[in-house]
């Protein structure tokens, strides 16, 4: 958690600095100077997460936000067109899916955008349905 909160204040500070850069000069002094301090304090191993944090930082100022889709089976283009509408209503936000399939969901799909899940796969509904009857049966 310690690492997910630091290369989160590194992508804001990132974020700040590069909204002053002006050409692609300073663009790449920043990211020069940038990669020293990281060097220099250890952190070269945050880049990655690093990067997907400026990733989300620079789309939220843009007013976009992504999504990633987990569905039980393939989902086709007019399904994940519809998928983006809904999720763009949802957030009223211009929203990019990207999906990946995970058989064990059974059905339905999982949608997650920062830290919001809409968890909507037939596991959960059962997982749901299990945790009501367990409560029933002990009153």
């Amino acid at each position: 958690m310690k690492e997910t909160a630091v290369a989160g204040r590194y992508a804001r500070a990132l974020f700040l600095a590069s909204q002053e850069a002006r050409n692609a000069e300073a663009e790449r002094s920043l990211i020069l100077n940038f990669l020293d301090i990281l060097k220099a304090n250890k952190r070269l191993a945050l880049l990655p997460l690093i990067l997907a944090r400026f990733q989300s930082e620079t789309e939220k100022a843009q007013g976009r936000v992504r999504a990633q889709v987990r569905s039980a089976i393939p989902l086709d283009a007019a399904a994940q067109k519809e998928i983006e509408k809904a999720l763009s209503a949802y957030f009223k936000k211009d929203v990019t899916v990207e999906t990946t399939v995970e058989p064990g969901l059974l059905a339905g799909l999982v949608a997650q955008a920062g830290d919001t899940v809409i968890d909507g796969s037939l596991k959960n509904r059962l997982k749901n349905l299990q945790s009501i009857l367990r409560s029933s049966h002990g009153h």
